[in-house]
């Protein structure tokens, strides 16, 4: 049985992710740099 609190923590997980793509790529050469 899948819980609210499961499908919460997914869809954040999801919304992270996209964020975190998209911020991979404006950091990504500062943080290869270092």
């Amino acid at each position: 049985m899948v819980t609210t609190d499961f499908i919460v923590g997914f869809l954040v997980m999801n919304g992270v992710e996209e964020e975190g793509q998209q911020t991979d790529q404006e950091t990504a050469p500062i943080t290869r740099s270092k």
